[in-house]
C-alpha cells in the first residue's frame, strides 16, 4: 500500500495535469512591448563603448604573458644548444690551431705516408703458413695454440 501512495505523489509531480504549484504569468502586454524595450535599450548602449582603461589594461596583460613565453622559449632553447656546444670546438678553430701549430703534426703526417707504404706486402700461401706453425710448435697439440 505505502508504494503504491509512492508511485501515486511521485506521478503527481510529474504528470502533465494540474499541479499544485503555483504559475507565475507574464503581465498583461508584456511580450508586446518587448521589442521595443529592446530596440530602445540597444540605441541607448551603442553610443556607450568600453571603458579604455579595460581595454588598455588587457593589452598590458596580453603583451606581458606573450613577452614571457618568448623569454622562457628563448631561455629553454639557449639552454638546451650550450649544454651540446660547450665542449665541441668548430671546423675553423680546428683549421686555426692547425696552420699556426702545423710543426706538430708534420710527424705524424710523414708517419702516415711511411705507413701506406708498408701495408703493401705479399701474403703468403696457406701451405708456407702451415708449415710455419708446425715448425713453432715443434710437434705439440695445434689446439693447444688456444
Amino acid at each position: 500500500m505505502q508504494k503504491e501512495d509512492k508511485l501515486k505523489d511521485e506521478l503527481k509531480d510529474v504528470s502533465f495535469g494540474i499541479s499544485a504549484k503555483q504559475t507565475i504569468y507574464a503581465p498583461k502586454g508584456y511580450f508586446d512591448q518587448l521589442p521595443d524595450r529592446v530596440l530602445d535599450r540597444w540605441k541607448t548602449e551603442e553610443g556607450k563603448s568600453i571603458p579604455r582603461t579595460i581595454s588598455i589594461r588587457r593589452m598590458i596583460a596580453t603583451a606581458a604573458v606573450i613577452s614571457g613565453l618568448c623569454v622562457g622559449v628563448t631561455w629553454w632553447t639557449n639552454q638546451y644548444t650550450f649544454r651540446h656546444t660547450n665542449n665541441e670546438i668548430s671546423s675553423e678553430d680546428a683549421y686555426q690551431y692547425i696552420t699556426e701549430h702545423i710543426e706538430d703534426f708534420a710527424p705524424m703526417i710523414l708517419e702516415s705516408g711511411r705507413l701506406t707504404e708498408e701495408i703493401h706486402t705479399e701474403i703468403p700461401q696457406s701451405t708456407t703458413i702451415e708449415e710455419y706453425l708446425m715448425e713453432e710448435m715443434e710437434g705439440e697439440d695445434f689446439e693447444s695454440i688456444f
